[in-house]
């Protein structure tokens, strides 16, 4: 048997070699993971998901040009491709962290510290937050760091070995096979994680839709709409269908609507505040009016503009209710999710048929159009007065502005 010299050199190997493409797939799985956990997170609590959040966040800070750019560029759809920047911006830079993350796990480390501290910033300025939209993105950047220790315990233990002074010269092998096992193994949990959390919001919304009445309240004739002077076009409707109806709004996902628990609030400088059911609204004298409603971004010739037969109360008529202060100057407006927006108190009074609508065309309010009420003013664009999901009036003097006015 031969024996070591004891006095011989142990001779340090060369490091091992860890393709970045590893460092790739390490960080945009255990960011997955992360996202994932924080959408099924948040669907717990009714709440957006943390990449709403974020998202929302977005739109409150981008400036109008760009804004302006997003509408003309992508129309309605504009929405759909902000998650899709979103999910792609997360991708590159997690990718891009992960690439450098084969040796050290400190850039991985400090990328998911600043995904959870950007998502729980931004959940917790959305007017109506929760505590899940809060924990969300903790949990799911703890999440995010765990996977990634894991994932990169085999990058460490490789390093390590290679490390270590020894007699041989031949660097020890790291296990590609089982790290690429556990990786998709992590990444089906990312995507089995995240299907049930939208799986739960997309319920949400169902469980909105279900609420729908399937008719509206009968309308007094002389309040209806005559069908056959509107039809005046052989081929082009002057009414625009409901399906074709523009949507241009904030809202990255749908507000949680109860019915049972909703009520629109009429207060402020008024004499006697007001609280009315969504029952008691369908119970006030019923019109029906057709009104153009525009986006202020909308051009010459452009598609976001349509006229629609809405039905509703008019908004006269609840501020009767009310008794408005005569020195008030504002009818101030506020959703569900706490979306915004002010016009001049005397265009509700001056005659004209602003209401509070509750049907479109012959139907109850979709959620898309703002189920269970929204208010539909002539003449005023719908950033100062087209409020969706309606949940309060304040009548009130210039000291608040709406959503729009300061951006």
């Amino acid at each position: 048997m031969l024996e070591t010299d004891p006095r011989a050199p142990r001779i340090t190997p060369p490091p091992v070699a860890i393709s970045r493409w590893y460092g790739v797939i390490v960080g945009t799985v255990s960011a997955a993971v992360a996202v994932g956990a924080g959408i099924l997170i948040a669907s717990f609590g009714a709440a957006g998901s943390p990449i709403d959040a974020v998202g929302s966040s977005f739109i409150d800070r981008a400036p109008s040009w760009l804004k302006d750019f997003a509408i003309t560029f992508f129309g309605t759809n504009n929405k759909l491709a902000l998650r899709v920047g979103i999910w792609c911006v997360l991708a590159i830079v997690a990718a891009i962290l992960g690439a450098n993350s084969t040796q050290t796990r400190t850039p991985l480390m400090y990328g998911f510290v600043v995904f959870s501290v950007l998502g729980v910033g931004a959940a917790a300025e959305r007017p109506l937050t929760s505590t899940y939209s809060i924990i969300a993105p903790i949990v799911g950047g703890a999440i995010g760091i765990a996977c990634m220790w894991y994932l990169t315990s085999f990058f460490q233990l490789a390093t390590k070995r290679n490390n270590t002074p020894s007699e041989s010269q031949v660097p020890l092998e790291w296990d590609r096979r089982r790290f690429m096992q556990t990786a998709g193994a992590v990444a089906a949990i990312a995507v089995t994680t995240g299907a049930i959390g939208q799986f739960r919001t997309n319920r949400r919304f169902e469980n909105a839709r279900s609420q729908i009445p399937t008719t509206l309240p009968a309308v007094p004739a002389n309040e209806l709409v005559n069908y056959s002077e509107i039809a005046f076009h052989p081929t082009d409707s002057f009414i625009t269908p409901t399906k074709s109806f523009y949507r241009i709004d904030t809202a990255l996902s749908f507000p949680t609507v109860n019915l049972e628990k909703w009520r629109l609030q009429i207060k402020g400088m008024v004499n006697q505040p007001v609280e009315l059911s969504y029952e008691q609204l369908l119970a006030l004298p019923q019109v029906e009016r057709i009104i153009t409603l525009s986006c202020v971004s909308n051009p010459v010739g452009g598609r976001y503009i349509g006229n629609a037969i809405w039905q509703g109360v008019k908004l006269i008529d609840v501020l009767e209710l009310a008794g408005v202060n005569k020195n008030a100057e504002q009818l101030f407006s506020r959703s569900i999710d706490g979306w915004t927006c002010g016009f001049p108190l005397q265009v509700a009074l001056d005659g004209r048929d602003a209401l509070i609508a509750i049907g479109m065309n012959g139907e109850p309010l979709s959620l898309k159009h703002g189920f269970p009420a929204r208010l539909v003013v002539p003449g005023l664009y719908g950033y100062v007065s087209a409020t969706k999901w309606l949940s309060e009036i304040e009548i009130t003097s210039w000291d608040k502005e709406g959503y729009w006015i300061p951006r």
